[in-house]
Parts: C-alpha cells; sequence; structure tokens
C-alpha cells in the first residue's frame, strides 16, 4: 500500500500551485493521523456536477445505529445522499482519480456520498473505520462549495502533531471547534485523505474527526470510504439510479388532504402541485443596490413556511439575496425561486393607523386579526435585519403560513 507524503514547494515560489493557484499539488499535513491535501484535485466544474446530480435527492443525514441500520441523531445534523459508482463518466473520471492517488482500486470504494451543511450544522467526534470483516481503511473528503465559509473545518482533535508547525500558522485562522487540532478549513476543489487505520490494520485513535458547526455559508462535500476488500463489486455493473419522475403527483405530507380541502391548491398552487401562481413582468431593476440599471425580470411567488431556503446579505449594506435553496424545501419545490434572486417586496403584517389602543388591550395574537394590515413590504434599499423582520411577520403562531416574495433576477 502506497502512503503519499508530497509536500509542493511550486517553481512559482513557495506553497500556491502555479501564479493563478490552480494547478494541482499534494501536501502532508500530519503523520498522526496520517493525512493529505490535494489541492486543485477537483475543477469548480466538476464540483458544480456533483451538486446537480445530488441535490434532487438529498435528504436528511443518518448515522450507523444497531445491527447497521441507518438512524437520525443529532451526532450529524446535515442533507446528505448517495451516487453510486460509476453513475456518470464524470464520477467515473473522479473515483478513477482517487484510485490512483490512494493506489486503491475503485472496486474498495463505496458509493459517494454528498453532504449540505447549513448554518449551525455539524458532525460530532466519530471514527470511519468500522471494524468489520472489511473494514475502512481510508476517507478521502471533497470539498465541493465555492461560498464564502467560515467554520466547517474537518478537525482531528485527538491530534495536534502537525508536520510541519508552521502548517497551522498558514492555515489559520479556525474557528473555536478546531483550534489547537490538525484540521483543514473547507475549499473548493481540495480533496483530504487520511487513513483510519494504522499499516497494521488497527484503528488510529488520532484518526478520529470532526465536522465542525458552519457558522457562515453553505457547505458541500463529497466522501469517499474505501476498504480494505472490494465493496459489493457487484454493485458496479448496476445501472445508475435516476431521479424520480417530477410528473409524478402523489401525496408528500399527511396533512395535504387537508389543505387541498381548504383550497391551498388554488391560494398556494407552487407549493401544492409544483406549478402555477407565477407572475412575471419586464421591470427595470432602478436603484436595487448592485443592480443599477439593468434589465431584470420579477417574479412574484407565494410560498408556504417554512420557505426552505437561506437569505443572505450581498454584501455589507447591499440586496437580501437568496444564497442557497435548501434540497426538497418549499423555495425548491416551487420550481420558481432560484439562487442569486433578489428579495425586492415581501408580504409584511403592520399595524393599522389608529389602532394603537386596541393593540395595547388586545395584542398582536387576539382574533380576529383586526388591528393589522397585509401589505407588501419594499425591501429596496432596506438592512438586512428589516428585511428578515418584514419576513418573520408572516407568523404561523397567527394563523399565517404563507408569504409572497417579489424576486428580482438580474
Amino acid at each position: 500500500m502506497l502512503f503519499l507524503a508530497v509536500q509542493s514547494e511550486s517553481r512559482w515560489g513557495g506553497r500556491g500551485g502555479g501564479p493563478d493557484g490552480t494547478l494541482p499539488w499534494i501536501e502532508q499535513l500530519s503523520w498522526s493521523p496520517r493525512a493529505y491535501v490535494y489541492h486543485n484535485f477537483l475543477s469548480p466544474e466538476e464540483c458544480d456536477h456533483i451538486i446537480a446530480k445530488a441535490r434532487p435527492q438529498m435528504r436528511k443525514s443518518t448515522v450507523q445505529g444497531d445491527a447497521g441500520k441507518a438512524v437520525v441523531h443529532d451526532i450529524r445534523t446535515s442533507y446528505g445522499t448517495f451516487l453510486r459508482r460509476k453513475a456518470t463518466p464524470v464520477l467515473e473520471r473522479i473515483e478513477r482519480r482517487i484510485a490512483k492517488w490512494t493506489q486503491l482500486d475503485l472496486a474498495y470504494q463505496e458509493d459517494m456520498q454528498i453532504l449540505r451543511y447549513g448554518i449551525g450544522q455539524k458532525y460530532g467526534a466519530h471514527y470511519d473505520s468500522l471494524l468489520d470483516g472489511s473494514p475502512r481503511v481510508a476517507t478521502v473528503l471533497l470539498y465541493l462549495s465555492n461560498h464564502t465559509l467560515e467554520g466547517g473545518e474537518t478537525a482531528f482533535p485527538k491530534s495536534n502533531k502537525w508536520v510541519d508547525p508552521a502548517l497551522a500558522e498558514s492555515y489559520a485562522p479556525f474557528s473555536k471547534c478546531a483550534q489547537g487540532s490538525v484540521a483543514f478549513k473547507p475549499k473548493q476543489g481540495a480533496a483530504l485523505l487520511f487513513y483510519s487505520l494504522t499499516p497494521a490494520l488497527e484503528t488510529d485513535d488520532a484518526a478520529m474527526h470532526t465536522g465542525c458547526p458552519v457558522l457562515s455559508g453553505i457547505k458541500w462535500t463529497a466522501t469517499k470510504w474505501i476498504h480494505t476488500q472490494p465493496f459489493h463489486r457487484e454493485w458496479l455493473d448496476l445501472p445508475p439510479e435516476t431521479a424520480s419522475d417530477p410528473s409524478e403527483c402523489r401525496d408528500e405530507n399527511e396533512a395535504c388532504a387537508g389543505w387541498a380541502k381548504d383550497g391551498e391548491c388554488t391560494k398556494n398552487a407552487n407549493f401544492m402541485t409544483g406549478d402555477g401562481g407565477l407572475a412575471e413582468a419586464e421591470l427595470d431593476a432602478g436603484s436595487q443596490p448592485g443592480l443599477e440599471g439593468a434589465q431584470s425580470k420579477v417574479y412574484e411567488v407565494t410560498l408556504r413556511k417554512p420557505l426552505g431556503m437561506v437569505l443572505a446579505e450581498d454584501r455589507v449594506g447591499g440586496a437580501t439575496i437568496v444564497e442557497e435553496l435548501v434540497p426538497g424545501g418549499n423555495a425548491d419545490k416551487s420550481g420558481v425561486v432560484a439562487a442569486g434572486d433578489v428579495v425586492k417586496r415581501c408580504s409584511a403584517y403592520v399595524l393599522k393607523a389608529g389602532k394603537e389602543s386596541e393593540f395595547q388591550s388586545k395584542g398582536h395574537g387576539a382574533r380576529p386579526y383586526d388591528n393589522w394590515e397585509r401589505i407588501m413590504f419594499d425591501c429596496t434599499g432596506q438592512d438586512f435585519k428589516t428585511v428578515m423582520s418584514a419576513i418573520s411577520s408572516n407568523n404561523e403562531r397567527w394563523g399565517i403560513f404563507n408569504v409572497t416574495l417579489e424576486l428580482l433576477r438580474p
């Protein structure tokens, strides 16, 4: 078995992999555990391909429980799915590249696991080895996100033994979770290889690792676990799995029948049936921050809460944008909302003029809701906190389950 230990000093001067930092190069992080980073292992296009193939299948992540059963557990709070080996020509090229790097045949690899971590999501400290008839000898983590990310490091809490102490400084700063440990900060296209077993095929105690909580941004990873023996070799000849037919209509929530009876199929068609309810117009973006003078499309869509999307500030003092859709969430199901859309207006509930005294006596939650009226709030030029407060005023505790958004698409 070959254990690569290569630290690159490129002809461009120091660590960097070419004048623009895009050339592939390998760097050793630690001997305990044996851990190596392959910089620029994947191209941005390959990263996007993996995410695109996984996104329609993403589900709440599980861990292996009693008798090998997959169970949901607080140790792992991400969303994930598996892509079968050789599912596409692109995936097969990546898998063969991993086999060449690790010197372990593709047949020894498990199917590729794709994980998506939002803010606060993590994977607690654990071992990958699974000491059974064919334990996992090594793990390759592929980092797919191109978002600006804080937190989310892969850290080895039982090891602070960098192969070169200067590496700790070069990769800093780390979040609190990763401080004092050998760790790697997510970077699109990079691959982290570490060995869970010693050369004697015993569990390496230092290989315990954790996926630190994401503090900002979205973290996408792909995991390849590699065994000491071929892993279900017969699966290699199976046809690739396909996503379910989107034209198939079926109830995905036990409340569907009740919602339909209440008229939601008409009032909230995007959520209920995945089509209809879309208003589209060509408008001038005008003074929308970051889109000055651009000709853009504006869409109006009504979504049931939870919305299933991550909103963020485009820049300090900039527009509120859709940063990411939660796979399978209501925004994703609508078929309308897309990452990068700008929130132009949103439905909001405000106190009616002259109702201040009644508000003091009855409060917001009094029925009927005579104190309040629904408006379309203009988010243009508003700070992020104000926009989020306006959206939050559509409060399901007061019987308000839908939010209407006017989204501008550059």
